[in-house]
């Protein structure tokens, strides 16, 4: 298997693995995944030559076909999980003003200055 069929290979893992459903609870694994195949194809795209044959041609052809739809799926995903990072500062926020209520008031209200000496 050639360097460029390699790379087909592993774009066509990455689809897969992004293809699947995730839940908030596998998405860790989904993340953990998707950045071991990026950078093992990375790797391989960095020390590619470039196709030379007809065969070489179609792979780089097929994986440059895929790369939009990878693109939109990694960016899906990526929404998501800032989506849920926001989620969960804000809820940790409200827990805090939960808990303490009173955190943010002034100390100086109903306090009698007398401005006579």
């Amino acid at each position: 298997m050639n360097t460029i069929e390699y790379i087909y290979q592993l774009s066509l893992q990455l689809n897969e693995r992004l293809e699947q459903d995730h839940s908030k609870q596998d998405r860790a694994q989904v993340v953990d995944d998707v950045n071991d195949i990026l950078d093992e194809r990375g790797r391989y795209l960095e020390d590619a030559p470039s196709p030379e044959t007809d065969e070489e041609k179609q792979w780089a052809a097929h994986i440059l076909e895929m790369e939009p739809r990878s693109q939109a799926k990694l960016e899906t995903l990526f929404t998501g999980l800032k989506a849920e990072m926001k989620s969960m500062k804000k809820q940790k926020s409200s827990n805090r003003k939960y808990v303490n209520p009173y955190q943010n008031v002034a100390t100086s209200d109903g306090m009698f200055l007398d401005k006579k000496k």
